[in-house]
């Protein structure tokens, strides 16, 4: 089998290597989908760009629920199988029900926006945007399944294409259309999200065919697919809806414009989590197999790691987008986007506890514990959507971004005891004290830097530099070559 997978090629060389592939995609996703709000803010203004942001927030909410979920299940269900009986028989039979049951909510959500939308007198533009986001959630699912059945034959080259087509094909067609002078309105920004994702399911219709064995799915496999993910599933709802609670709750809850202010700032905060997944994703097979084998103090140890680079990375993530944001956003999104740098401070908690706790999750995982996942999920969700009915209606974005970090501190106080529980030791609190002390430093050294009379290529570049000094001293300061498992000489 080559590295690159079925249909793009590949031969041995380092950059077709399936995880380069993965890692590379994940980067051109996370830039493109940046380039896309860059590209959209300054074209739309605060209330058609907060119309987009509800937009998406549905698509994405809609979109964890199912690959979280079943597209997920769809993927270890398939490699399960083919373990089992090689590429045949199970395993073509559950690439053809994961693809089945996506089409099937694709089918169902949009057949139920289309409804909604025709017998609604005046459906108004954010019920509208809401119900292009139902209906795209479906479609951007029905990729995801299709990218699933790549992934679980272990195509790798096409599950990359799958992962960074879609949105670098939008940020492309954003661009082109800015610089041919277009102005066009929300909906146009929203075809140009969904056109690229249709073209592309058609696309991947014959290497998915091609996989699948041309088996048919019957109930029992469709079934299978639905149950196997047990309580991941059941949670993927949750996660769904919990990740993009603010933006519905202020979509809901307030003025359009309000939540194209907050979704300008949530844009740049964002960035931070491209970094620590890179991490978790470094941690999570290193803790399941310390748990598979039930070696505590290798779970322990590596769970420690983890806390530790994912603050000083997550931390210092945060800290340099705080002080680069008064020249960064003004410069990017337009001076009309400047109230959204008095609200990223607002964002921080939030953000910050998220990325210092995020690998808690691969613990349960390691130790077999589905149900605390769920629990997690369903505690937190209930604090943040509580919180966002209170606090929204009177300090709105602010209200929000609250919401927000109450539930990340309910959520970490849970997760940080059931982790001691499972690892029989707490995480690293002092060195997480330090990576804030630390963080706190370089925030206040690079946003000091914005005041200064330059042009802002030439402040951004110094600022930049401030950084990257930061990471070498940090570096040594918190010995992260011994936590990353590395040979120091």
């Amino acid at each position: 089998m080559t590295a690159g997978g079925g249909g793009l090629p590949g031969g041995g060389r380092w950059w077709r290597a399936p995880l380069v592939l993965l890692f590379a995609a994940s980067l051109a996703r996370a830039a493109a989908n940046f380039v896309s709000r860059a590209v959209a803010a300054p074209l739309l203004g605060p209330s058609d760009f907060g119309l987009l942001a509800l937009f998406l927030a549905t698509l994405i909410a809609i979109n964890t629920f199912v690959e979280g979920g079943i597209i997920r299940s769809a993927v270890q269900l398939i490699a399960r199988a083919r373990g089992e009986n090689g590429t045949g028989g199970r395993a073509h039979r559950a690439a053809a029900a994961s693809v089945l049951v996506a089409a099937a909510v694709f089918a169902v959500l949009a057949g139920v926006a289309l409804v909604v939308w025709v017998v609604t007198p005046s459906p108004g533009s954010r019920l509208s945007v809401q119900l292009a986001g139902i209906g795209a959630g479906g479609l951007f699912a029905l990729l995801a399944a299709q990218r699933a059945v790549t992934q679980g034959f272990e195509r790798f080259g096409w599950t990359a294409a799958g992962l960074a087509l879609a949105p670098v094909l939008t940020a492309a067609a954003l661009v082109a259309l800015v610089v041919a002078g277009w102005r066009g309105g929300v909906g146009w920004v929203i075809l140009a999200y969904i056109a690229p994702a249709a073209l592309l399911v058609a696309v991947f219709v014959a290497p998915t065919r091609a996989l699948a064995g041309g088996e048919r799915a019957g109930a029992a496999d469709v079934a299978r697919v639905v149950r196997f993910g047990g309580l991941l599933t059941v949670a993927a709802p949750f996660e769904g809806l919990l990740g993009q609670s603010d933006v519905l709750f202020l979509g809901w809850l307030r003025p359009s414009a309000d939540v194209g202010v907050y979704a300008a700032a949530l844009t740049f905060a964002s960035v931070v989590p491209v970094l620590s997944n890179s991490v978790n994703t470094y941690f999570t097979p290193r803790l399941t197999v310390a748990g598979s084998a039930d070696d505590l103090d290798a779970l322990r140890t590596e769970y420690r790691d983890s806390v530790v680079l994912l603050s000083f990375f997550g931390l210092l993530g945060l800290a340099g987008v705080y002080g680069a944001l008064p020249v960064l956003l003004p410069w990017l999104f337009g001076h009309q986007y400047e109230p959204a740098v008095r609200l990223f401070p607002w964002l921080i908690p939030a953000a910050a506890i998220l990325v210092v706790h995020v690998s808690s999750g691969a613990v349960y995982m390691a130790r077999r514990r589905y149900d605390l996942i769920f629990r997690v999920v369903a505690l937190v969700l209930a604090v943040t959507a509580a919180a966002h009915v209170l606090l929204i209606p009177r300090f709105g974005p602010r209200g929000a971004a609250a919401a927000m970090a109450l539930g990340q501190a309910a959520s970490i106080t849970v997760s940080w005891w059931w982790v001691r529980g499972l690892t029989g030791a707490w995480p690293p609190v002092r060195k997480v004290a330090a990576a804030t002390a630390y963080a706190a430093v370089i925030a206040a050294l690079v946003r000091s830097c914005s005041s200064l009379p330059l042009a802002p290529l030439p402040l951004l570049s110094l600022q930049a530099l401030i950084g990257l000094a930061a990471i070498a001293a940090g570096w040594r300061l918190f010995h992260l070559a011994r936590h990353l498992h590395l040979r120091v000489t």
